[in-house]
């Protein structure tokens, strides 16, 4: 299953929507829609379509009692530890606060490997790479021509 979107409301939406302009471009994510006025406004950001959403108080009257809310926990893919490791870096340098750097969780499964950070809203965001492929032609192709003892099966 994956996820098709989800959405954030956050306390100051000019400051979130920076945020995350800069901390997505090193996903390959780019800012697709931005609806609203004010801080009543809502923003979709992803490869193809909005799939990760920001929003202020998006209710007319102002009294969306989810717009303050935390807790929140997000995934957001990345194709590789390098790509986990510069959306780390670039969240920090931006006023993310560290909720566990760049590395393994073993306790998801052998090649899970991410980084959490807690944005200025309080919600917990991981960039997580399930396989890097770059690793795969690393480690994995050397011990299968070796097991065959050729390289003719791979080409």
């Amino acid at each position: 299953m994956s996820i098709n979107h989800v959405g954030i409301f956050c306390k100051d939406y000019h400051a979130s929507e920076q945020f995350y302009t800069k901390a997505l471009a090193k996903l390959v994510d780019r800012l697709h829609v931005e609806l609203g006025d004010d801080n009543k406004k809502a923003c979709g950001f992803g490869k193809s379509f909005p799939s990760f959403w920001i929003a202020g108080d998006a209710m007319p009257n102002g009294t969306n009692p989810q717009a303050t809310a935390s807790g929140v926990r997000v995934a957001l893919s990345a194709k590789t530890q390098k790509q986990v490791q510069e959306w780390y870096d670039e969240c920090i340098k931006n006023g993310g606060k560290d909720n566990g750097a760049p590395g393994y969780r073993p306790q998801y499964h052998k090649f899970y490997y991410s980084a959490f950070i807690i944005d200025a809203d309080s919600n917990n965001i991981e960039a997580v790479c399930h396989f890097d492929v770059t690793l795969y032609y690393k480690y994995i192709i050397p011990v299968a021509v070796g097991a065959f003892g050729t390289a003719g099966y791979f080409c």
